[in-house]
């Protein structure tokens, strides 16, 4: 290495450069696919636990008012 020009120190120093990028860029973009499947998956829990809690809001609406028309 001692006996290398300039411009090939900083040719292989770009390209040292370039493909730590190159493999960080891959880990980032395999590990965001898994998370957008994880968050798919997250969405459509969230989907179905708030459906249950409209579904639970009108059952109790018509507890109540099945209650109210008892009373009266």
């Amino acid at each position: 290495m001692k006996n290398w020009s300039i411009g090939w120190k900083l040719t292989s120093g770009f390209g040292v450069v370039l493909v730590l990028l190159m493999v960080s860029g891959g880990v980032a973009f395999y590990y965001l696919s898994e998370n957008l499947a994880s968050f798919s998956e997250y969405r459509g829990l969230a989907r179905d636990t708030n459906l249950m809690g409209r579904v639970q809001a009108n059952l109790l609406m018509v507890r109540m008012n099945v209650k109210d028309f008892l009373i009266t």
